[in-house]
C-alpha cells in the first residue's frame, strides 16, 4: 500500500516550526517530507515528528570583559596618581 505524508495537524511546539517527520525520533533514520508517498507493508509503521527550533541566540561577552579591562586600567591610573 502507498500512502500519502500528512502534515503536522494540530500538533504545535512552542519556539519550532514542524519540518517533516523521520522514522526515528533523534531524525538520524529516513527523512519523510509532507506530501512524500512511500510503500507501507503489514507492519507497523511509526514516523517520529522533526522540528526545527525557529530562533537562535547568540551571547556575547565581549563588550563586558572590555569594560572590565578599562575599568581596571582606571582603578590602575587612580592609584598611580594618588601616589
Amino acid at each position: 500500500m502507498t500512502v500519502i505524508v500528512a502534515d503536522a495537524g494540530n500538533m504545535e511546539r512552542r519556539g519550532y516550526t514542524f519540518i517533516g517527520w523521520n522514522t526515528v525520533a533523534n531524525g538520524s533514520g529516513t527523512s519523510r517530507p509532507v506530501g512524500s508517498t512511500f510503500k507501507i507493508g503489514t507492519e507497523d509503521v511509526i514516523l517520529y515528528a522533526q522540528w526545527s527550533l525557529d530562533h537562535t541566540y547568540t551571547v556575547t561577552y565581549f563588550v563586558m570583559v572590555i569594560l572590565e579591562v578599562v575599568l581596571l586600567l582606571m582603578q590602575l591610573a587612580t592609584r598611580i596618581m594618588q601616589h
